[in-house]
Order: C-alpha cells, then structure tokens, then sequence
C-alpha cells in the first residue's frame, strides 16, 4: 500500500501492476480463509460421525446384551420344570443343604442374565452396561459408585461420548497391566447444581500429559477421545485435572452450572 500511494517509489507505468498485485493477495488471503473454514468443517463432521459411531457401537452392544438375556432367560424357563422337580426331591428327602446350595446356584444364574440399571437416565445407562459387562467379561476388578438422574442438564450425547472414551482409554490400560494389577473405579455423580466424573485405573507406564493437563499419545490414529474431552471441557466450561500416582491414573471431571440450567 506505501509503495503504490507513495509519489516517490511509486512510478505511474508501474500502477497498474500494482492494483493487480494487491488484487491477488486479496484474493489469496480470501481463498486461504476459506480454505480454513472448509478444514475446520471437515474436522468438526469428522468429529461428529466418530461421536455418531459411538453410540451406534454402544446401541449394537446394548441389543447384543438384550438379546443374549433373552436367550438365557428362555432357557432358564424351559428348565425350571426341571429345577422345581430337583429341588422338590432333595426337599421331601430332608436333603436341606444341598436344596439352599441349589437355590443358591439359580440365583447367581439369574443374576448373571439380568439387564442392570446403573441410573435412571437411558442413554448413560446403556453405556455404563456395555462398558461394565466388558470389565466384567475381561475379568477386570471394578468398583462404582453412579448417581445420575433422568434428566441431566446438560447435552446427554456429550457426556455419554465422554464417559464412553474414558471407560474405553481405561480398559484399553488396563489390559496392558499384568492380571494381578488390574483394577478399575467409576464415580459418576450428577445432583443439585454439579456434576462429578472420576475415572481411575491401575496403570505402571508413565503417562505423557500435554499442555493442556490431558494425556497425549505418539501413536498416529489415535488420540481422539482426548481431544473430544478437550472439547467437552470448552463448550461445558469443565475442569478436568490428570494425574498419576502410586501405580494409579486418575481422571476428574467437574461442572459447576446455574441451577436454572440444571
């Protein structure tokens, strides 16, 4: 711009040359920003078809999980002809012992084939049954405590997503440790005006945190559920602190909102 208005640097056979050249930095810079604009779109859909992935992936386990207590219920009412038979016989033989160990072995088996309710609301429920059948499955100790109401205050996709990435970062370190340091808690707590999350699980490798206190990883593809905490963190005005110690890794999670939003 000086050396176009400038009378001194700025010959008139050389004017023309000039507003084009400027023309076209205009219009690289504009190209450029859209250029921007488009990536960050492309990032933002990325995002949201893995968040929708997710929930497809949690709903299929949830139906798998139907279906397979459906089953075993089926068969556990064919056989309970058989059962009241058994347990009629070692009854009526005075075979008291055996007839409590009996009962004893159908309640656990009822147990193992019941869908549970972890909260009230649907959508965190059937993520925490998914993820809790899968430590279960694995043979992974886990510990709870989950109070979360119907109705969260708060986008429930968002926190379902949260709660799915860390639970599955948590169980992703947990088979990296030996079977004898396995070990898993959940604190999920939604009430009043704030809503409490801690994920902490036994983990010996040193665990890399970046900048913003999350943890990072080296290794291409992944990495995403970091990030989606990050943003998680930025739309709900969350602190979220990280930290490793004595063996274990501890992930928490805080949202103070306005009653009136709750």
């Amino acid at each position: 711009m000086y050396l176009t208005a400038d009378r001194y640097t700025s010959p008139w056979h050389q004017l023309s040359a000039r507003i084009i050249f400027g023309i076209c930095t205009i219009c690289l810079c504009y190209c450029f920003t859209q250029n921007l604009k488009w990536l960050q779109d492309r990032v933002k859909l990325r995002h949201n078809n893995q968040l929708l992935l997710m929930q497809i992936n949690s709903i299929q386990d949830q139906v798998r999980l139907l279906e397979e207590s459906k089953k075993a219920l089926a068969l556990l009412r064919h056989d309970m002809r058989h059962h009241f038979r058994i347990l009629y016989s070692l009854i009526q033989t005075n075979h008291k012992e055996e007839a409590l160990g009996f009962i004893k072995s159908l309640e656990e088996n009822m147990q193992q084939i019941a869908i549970h309710t972890y909260c009230q609301n649907i959508l965190i429920n059937a993520v925490l049954s998914v993820y809790i059948t899968k430590f279960r499955q694995a043979a992974i100790p886990l510990q709870y405590d989950i109070v979360v109401p119907a109705r969260i205050g708060i986008n429930e996709t968002d926190l379902a997503a949260v709660v799915s990435n860390l639970l599955e970062n948590a169980f992703q370190a947990s088979e990296k440790q030996p079977p004898h340091k396995r070990r898993l808690q959940i604190d999920l707590h939604i009430q009043e005006v704030k809503l409490q999350l801690m994920v902490k699980n036994q983990f010996d490798s040193p665990v890399l945190l970046g900048s913003d206190g999350l943890p990072v990883t080296l290794h291409q593809g992944h990495g995403f559920g970091m990030r989606s905490l990050a943003s998680f963190a930025e739309k709900y005005k969350a602190t979220i602190f990280c930290k490793q110690e004595k063996g274990w890794f501890y992930i928490y999670i805080i949202i103070c909102k306005p009653a009136a939003s709750m």
